[in-house]
């Protein structure tokens, strides 16, 4: 095959091959096997192949669009005609019979005579030569000629012959005559061969079966035969074979003996096992049932613990029960004192007994019972029925226990708190039991707190109801006050003795959604419980420096801030590098930072704040003690620190002048402070003879509404840049 590249446009547009030649009508070329040669070029017509009398080939050119009425001419291809119409003749065929090529379109490519394509003005189909022709069978008749077809292998075209229907059936008879002769003679032979095959094959195949025999009955002794193992046929190989098999069987035998007395010594200790197992079994139902009891009882006393309570409360609710039964609860408040005192085997033995004591003066059936909610702390829960009974039932108790010896030499005084609460108003959700634990403990705690009452209990009420909502509200709203911008910081001005404003003190202040502004003293202990106060003593740092650098910047006023820290905050080893990131941020003076710890605090932790103490200080940050006189301080930890100022509480303030004793306090602190070199400024200042007072006493900085509220940042720098004596 030949390839050529060249151009050609007719006048008219008509897209033909170099001699002009028209293809015949119908004629397809779009499935042509060479059309891949140009799959990846855009826009490809191809001309109709063409016949060359000139060269013997047939012509068909590959044409690219490139623009309108413009024709590239891409591939030419020659298929020669002569030499395709040579191999047909090569071809053995019948006689008679003649062999063409054609395409999938019926074009005429090759024909065992060549002429056939001489002069001819356009392409020959196969229709045009054989009439009838049916190029989609493989196989059909027409008139006297049997046409047969062969898809030709790597080539688009199809071989056909065409063969004389007659040769098909020429030669029947004499083949049907030859046939049976051929036959009679295969049949004596085979006769021969089966008698052979017989002698040969029969006898070792009866030996085989007989051993297979007795293999299958299980006898295993009998050998194969050497004959047969030796005969090199497949007889031979089949007695192999059997061989193999026995000898594996055997193999297999001894294998499941040794593995059947494995088995029984298996059996031995499994059955030893399963005594084992039942000894354990038993060992565990006991265990299970220390751990049941465990699980609702308290270990030391014996009594049904709080969980049993609560479990006990939660099953009543379920089915309508707790109607009409009252919860009681005890507490003895002193009774860890004695921890330190009698040691924590003597602190449980005086719990149970307190227990014993309780237990002794309730009903002795079903409708009553006692828990043991933890150290000092009983429950009772007491039907309907002995509603009447309880103060009676109390103040047995107490005359009990205030008789009480736990030995001869020991004997115990405690007070008792009672709470309860009657369950008449009962819900059916999952932690009824816990919420009415609460409501009882709520009423304990008030009956403890409230010193002046003379009731032997307090019942839960209304009253107790809105303080404990109350604080539930404080507590869940603590966690997104910062979220909702409820918290905001105001500032108290401290003065000297001449109106003149030294300082302020940064304070926190909480203006909740509903419950309006709540009182420092309310929700800063609940957010150290919490573990919220980390977070709002963070927002007031960031937010008190923040003011101090824009008074510097935008009044050139550098003025003291202080603000309260807590003992968690010390605590925290982060704390540190949080005020100094801060304070680099907002390029403060750590001298005008001033952090207030108060007197208790100070002297209860002091040994887990030292380190954060002394690294404030020689950081150039300025501590005061706060609330001084009203806890545990002592001359010790002063001079172990050397606080920058000391503040004397407010209820000294506010009775100095008419205590003597009180006088002598304040003054003795003045005197304190100056020999310590530090500050003393007084809180509380709320009248003109307070304020002159304290000044005769030679007082160093004043605070209190006298003076100034707490403002806001805006009147507080009003207040700076108009200054006027607040003390006339």
């Amino acid at each position: 095959m030949l390839y050529s590249y060249f151009n050609t446009l007719t006048d008219s547009g008509h897209f033909t091959s170099s001699d002009g030649w028209i293809p015949p009508e119908g004629y397809s070329w779009e499935e042509r096997y060479w059309i891949e040669l140009v799959s990846e070029m855009d826009t490809v017509f191809v001309d109709f192949p063409s016949y060359d009398s000139g060269t013997g080939n047939i012509v068909t050119v590959l044409r690219k669009r490139v623009m309108d009425y413009k024709v590239q001419g891409i591939l030419n291809m020659a298929i020669n005609l002569d030499e395709l119409s040579q191999k047909l003749k090569s071809y053995k065929i019948p006689y008679g019979a003649e062999t063409f090529l054609i395409d999938e379109n019926g074009l005429l490519v090759a024909y065992q005579d060549p002429d056939i394509f001489n002069n001819q003005p356009e392409a020959l189909l196969i229709e045009d030569i054989i009439e009838g022709f049916n190029k989609d069978m493989s196989t059909f008749e027409s008139g006297s000629k049997t046409y047969i077809s062969a898809k030709l292998k790597d080539a688009p075209w199809v071989l056909w012959i065409s063969v004389p229907t007659s040769f098909f059936s020429m030669g029947v008879h004499e083949t049907s005559t030859n046939f049976l002769i051929i036959y009679l003679i295969t049949f004596m032979i085979s006769l021969f061969i089966a008698n052979t095959i017989s002698k040969k094959i029969s006898t070792p195949i009866v030996k085989l079966g007989s051993h297979a025999e007795s293999i299958g009955r299980g006898d295993y002794s009998q050998a194969i035969a050497s004959d047969l193992l030796h005969q090199d046929d497949e007889i031979g190989h089949f007695a192999l074979t059997f061989k193999s098999m026995r000898e594996n069987i055997l193999q297999r035998e001894k294998e499941l003996e040794h593995n059947y007395m494995e088995i029984q010594a298996l059996n031995e200790e499994m059955a030893a096992s399963e005594e084992a197992l039942t000894e354990n079994y038993e060992a565990l139902n006991l265990y299970k049932d220390k751990v049941e009891y465990y699980a609702f009882h308290n270990a030391q006393t014996g009594f049904y613990n709080r969980d049993y309570l609560v479990q006990t409360l939660n099953n009543l609710a379920l089915t309508d029960d707790l109607k009409q039964k009252s919860l009681i609860c005890l507490s003895y408040k002193e009774l860890n004192h004695y921890s330190e005192t009698v040691g924590q085997t003597i602190l449980e033995l005086i719990h149970y007994k307190l227990g014993l004591v309780i237990s002794k003066h309730i009903p002795q059936d079903d409708s009553a019972q006692i828990f043991d909610l933890a150290m000092g702390k009983f429950a009772l829960l007491l039907n309907e029925a002995h509603f009447n009974e309880i103060e009676r039932i109390i103040l047995a108790i107490k005359a009990d226990v205030d008789s009480m010896k736990t030995y001869e030499a020991l004997t115990i005084k405690v007070s008792m708190s009672t709470g309860g609460y009657v369950l008449d108003d009962i819900t059916t959700d999952e932690n009824q039991g816990i919420v009415i634990i609460e409501k009882a403990e709520s009423a304990m705690l008030s009956n403890q707190f409230n010193l002046n009452h003379e009731d032997n209990i307090t019942w839960f009420d209304d009253a107790l109801h809105q303080k404990r909502v109350y604080k539930t509200q404080i507590e869940s709203g603590l966690f997104e006050a910062l979220k909702r911008n409820e918290i905001s910081v105001v500032y108290q001005p401290q003065y000297n003795h001449d109106g003149s404003i030294v300082g302020v003190e940064a304070l926190m202040r909480w203006t909740h959604g509903k419950l309006g502004n709540i009182p420092p003293v309310e929700f800063i202990p609940q957010a150290e419980n919490l573990g919220v106060i980390d977070q709002l003593d963070q927002f007031m740092l960031s937010e008190v420096l923040k003011f101090q650098s824009e008074i510097k910047d935008l009044h050139n006023i550098v003025l003291p801030m202080s603000l309260n820290i807590s003992v968690v905050e010390l605590l925290d080893p982060q704390f540190i590098d949080r005020i100094e990131n801060e304070v680099g941020k907002y390029e403060t003076e750590r001298c005008s930072v001033i952090f207030e710890l108060t007197e208790t605090a100070f002297s209860k932790h002091l040994s887990l704040v030292k380190d954060s103490i002394t690294k404030l200080m020689k950081l150039g940050y300025q501590v005061h003690l706060d609330d001084f006189g009203t806890g545990y301080s002592s001359l010790m930890y002063l001079s172990e620190f050397p606080v920058n100022a000391i503040k004397i509480d407010r209820s000294f303030v506010a009775t100095f002048l008419e205590k003597p004793k009180v006088l002598n306090v304040i003054s003795t602190m003045i005197d304190l402070a100056r020999k310590i070199n530090a500050q003393i400024i007084a809180e509380g200042v709320e009248t003109i003879e307070q304020f002159n007072g304290l000044v005769e006493l030679n007082c160093f900085i004043y605070q209190g509404f006298l003076l100034s509220k707490p403002v806001d940042r805006d009147v507080l720098i009003g207040l700076l840049l108009s200054p006027n004596d607040v003390t006339k």
